[in-house]
């Protein structure tokens, strides 16, 4: 079934997240198009809840329905997962 695509870094908070783990990310809200980008400038979990709209851009994300869908992909991991109620 789909239980072999494990999400690893989804076991393990935003902050800790490595580049990988971003990519996966970047895969699984279907930005995948972003992942050299966000490799090439060492973005790491840690780096996502503080990235603005104007880094976003830099970043090479020109549309904004696209930095609309990272802000809140990024708002979405920021919430404790206990929370989900």
């Amino acid at each position: 079934g789909t239980s072999s695509l494990r999400q690893p870094y989804l076991e393990k908070p935003v902050l800790d997240w490595d580049c990988d783990d971003v990519c996966h990310w970047l895969d699984s809200i279907h930005m995948a198009q972003y992942k050299d980008t966000f490799r090439e400038n060492d973005i790491q979990g840690a780096h996502l809840p503080d990235l603005t709209k104007a880094e976003l851009r830099e970043l090479g994300v020109k549309s904004l329905g696209h930095r609309m869908t990272l802000e809140n992909a990024i708002a979405r991991l920021s919430q404790p997962l206990e929370s989900s109620c």
